[in-house]
């Protein structure tokens, strides 16, 4: 299975990484304009950041879209985005939809998964307001310790379903439907 993903890999990699580069080339300067004004900049920056959550999002969804089409159609990174772009233009209300319900619904379950780690915290917190290395603390990193590993599970489980759900979504509206109502149209034997 490695061997067999592995022409894919370089290719999803490469998309998110200049993914990555070009949110960074946004965001960087925007941190910049904030440190050296104190603080003021990001005041002024908030109509320029409500902008850039939905924006995020739209480029969340067709990257999404790209990293399914350059496994399934075994495209190149650029042809992958093209694609992932087309697939979310023609089918911008699914799209809507799935976005909605795989970002709610992965939140919610995504906040009950770290739910016991945030509480294991709540110790620690305390502890470390009083200044000494007290019991409660000790608790709360065995907790955080002990849990661990089962929210890297979970968590594995839920990007595993929340990606599934997405190249389902991609295989289902780029294959073509027959329609269900029309006539199937038999060959007669004369």
């Amino acid at each position: 299975m490695f061997s067999e993903s592995l022409p894919y890999f370089w290719r999803v990699f490469g998309l998110s990484f200049l993914i990555g580069l070009a949110v960074l080339a946004i965001f960087i300067p925007l941190i910049l304009v904030g440190v050296l004004t104190a603080g003021v900049g990001f005041l002024c920056l908030i109509p320029l950041i409500c902008i850039l959550i939905p924006v995020m999002i739209v480029v969340g969804v067709v990257v999404e879209q790209a990293q399914t089409a350059i496994v399934i159609e075994n495209l190149g990174m650029f042809d992958g985005l093209k694609r992932g772009w087309e697939v979310v233009k023609q089918n911008v209300g699914p799209i809507v939809v799935m976005s909605l319900i795989l970002m709610f619904g992965g939140g919610i379950v995504g906040f009950i998964i770290a739910l016991p780690f945030i509480l294991a915290f709540i110790p620690i917190i305390f502890g470390a307001m009083e200044g000494e290395m007290n019991t409660a603390i000790w608790v709360g990193i065995a907790c955080v310790a002990g849990y661990l590993p089962i929210i890297i599970f979970l968590n594995g489980v839920l990007t595993a379903y929340i990606q599934s759900a997405w190249t389902l979504t991609f295989m289902r509206l780029t294959t073509p439907q027959q329609d269900k109502d029309a006539p199937i149209l038999l060959e007669a034997n004369a």
